[in-house]
């Protein structure tokens, strides 16, 4: 009996630690995705300059990482704090307290309404859906609506375009905002602006180059012409965005994961490996933000 429940408490063990192994593993591609971002955006980039003819292809392509890049981001702030229901049960009863007075527009539409009545709103685990709601519709809608720019070249598609990232937006700035306090010395913010300015400087340059693009050639119109200019300054923006992705996404935060990764397979017995669990512990932390042993987690991070 003794070597059964021994059985039982060891697969319990190995279930665990592959599930810390999975949030790591989850951790490393989701930075990745986003530390890439200049290499995506030269790459496609290029390949607008070496095959114009494909360029609404690429702005497809584009379109389809800058909503992975908002939905990974998206994930880290979860997975920084230890999980959706982690993040669900510490924040439970938070006054939701955002800038967006209860006379906004947005109050017109259920969906934003109850994330912006302040005076009335605590967070709950409805209010995490309607944030992935936000956060997901734009995943889906960014590459749909640059389809439909390709084939309908109208006014209203831009429109419902930013209507979507801004809405995306706003449901990032609700979660950066009760998530603040916990996630301070991981640069949250710094890491999100990092991200949008990259993407919009892109997509401002690329707007603003097509609009006032009148040359064309023989085998080029106008819109290629556009979009190689745009592509050309869009490279040369991404070289000041690769500092600050370096200053922001420090390599040492994958290091850490990679050491946490290797302890919990059992594959490192040194106890500097599990100093670099540290933000994988916060899983096993009480469920209350501003509880000791979190903060003590935290700060050792």
């Amino acid at each position: 009996m003794l070597r059964y429940y021994t059985k039982i408490f060891a697969l319990g063990n190995t279930i665990r630690a592959k599930s810390k192994t999975i949030f790591v593993l989850e951790h490393i591609s989701r930075t990745g995705a986003i530390v890439l971002l200049p290499v995506v955006i030269c790459s496609l980039s290029l390949a607008t300059l070496f095959v114009p003819r494909q360029a609404s292809t690429w702005q497809v392509i584009k379109a389809a990482y800058e909503g992975y890049c908002f939905y990974s981001f998206y994930r880290l702030l979860v997975y920084y704090v230890g999980g959706g229901e982690k993040l669900v049960n510490s924040l439970q009863g938070s006054r939701l307290q955002v800038w967006a007075p209860t006379a906004s527009p947005c109050r017109f539409f259920l969906l934003f309404y109850k994330l912006t009545n302040t005076s009335h709103n605590n967070v709950n685990v409805t209010t995490f859906w309607r944030v992935e709601f936000l956060v997901t519709q734009f995943v889906v809608a960014a590459p749909t609506l640059a389809v439909f720019k390709i084939v309908i070249d109208d006014g209203f598609v831009h429109k419902l375009e930013m209507t979507s990232m801004l809405a995306c937006m706003y449901g990032l700035f609700i979660l950066m905002y009760l998530t603040h306090d916990a996630l301070h010395h991981l640069q949250g913010h710094g890491k999100f602006w990092t991200m949008k300015i990259g993407l919009l400087g892109v997509g401002i340059m690329y707007n603003a180059v097509q609009e006032h693009t009148t040359q064309s050639y023989p085998n080029y119109s106008t819109h290629i012409m556009g979009s190689a200019y745009a592509a050309t300054i869009a490279s040369v923006l991404m070289v000041p965005l690769s500092f600050a992705i370096k200053h922001f996404f420090p390599i040492d935060e994958l290091k850490r994961d990679s050491s946490c990764a290797q302890h919990c397979n059992g594959d490192s017995d040194d106890w500097d490996d599990k100093r670099g669990c540290d933000l994988i512990s916060i899983i096993a932390a009480p469920t209350s933000l501003d509880s000791p042993q979190r903060q003590l987690i935290t700060s050792r991070v």
